[in-house]
């Protein structure tokens, strides 16, 4: 497996695991959550973002 690849399946599974502990957050119902709920889509954004940008670059 190349490096890229390795860099993608990594991404891949960042990006399954932010949305797991988002759905899971979302469950919940307090003030704290909301926070982290904050964080964690900015953290989504740019782990796709930079998902993103790696499949375009492994194309070109």
């Amino acid at each position: 497996m190349s490096i890229g690849a390795s860099k993608i399946l990594s991404l891949e599974s960042c990006i399954e695991e932010a949305r797991e502990r988002l759905n899971d957050l979302m469950d919940r119902n307090t003030i704290e959550v909301t926070e982290e709920v904050l964080y964690l889509s900015r953290e989504l954004d740019i782990l796709i973002n930079y998902y993103y940008y790696n499949q375009v670059q492994r194309i070109e």
